[in-house]
């Protein structure tokens, strides 16, 4: 196959990804995010991750076989790790969302906690030690 005709899938791919990609964003940004959901589009955008790199690999084949390669590969070489990194963080944004034991948000976890309590009242002391300390020995000996 020719290099511009897998230039030319590669683009429709990274299309797709993409799309996916801002699906996963619009999950993630939600306040309790469909784990389900997730898990779907997880699976999808692994699927598109995998087809890119094959494609990218068939690609760099080609490109070392031409003439010129060095200066090719370098231009070509930088947005396949742009996919590489945003496919590995969503990847493991989704897996620590799976992983949370209650699925509740942070924000509801933090939550500070109001009690209403009885207010206690100390006794004022007035002089006499017998009322203020019942049970010491200024009590005892009257």
């Amino acid at each position: 196959m020719d290099v511009t005709q897998l230039k030319t899938q590669r683009k429709s791919l990274r299309t797709s990804f993409t799309d996916c990609v801002n699906k996963i964003d619009a999950e993630l940004t939600k306040e309790i995010p469909d784990v389900k959901q997730l898990s779907i589009l997880k699976s999808q955008i692994g699927d598109k991750f995998l087809r890119l790199e094959t494609l990218q690999i068939e690609i760099t084949d080609l490109i070392f076989k031409g003439d010129d390669a060095e200066n090719v590969y370098k231009e070509d070489f930088h947005s396949p790790e742009i996919y590489r990194d945003q496919y590995h963080e969503l990847k493991t944004k989704i897996e620590n969302i799976m992983d949370k034991p209650t699925g509740l948000p942070e924000t509801r976890v933090r939550e500070k906690r109001t009690f209403k309590l009885r207010k206690i009242e100390l006794k004022r002391f007035n002089g006499d030690a017998k009322e203020y300390l019942p049970n010491s020995k200024a009590a005892r000996v009257t």
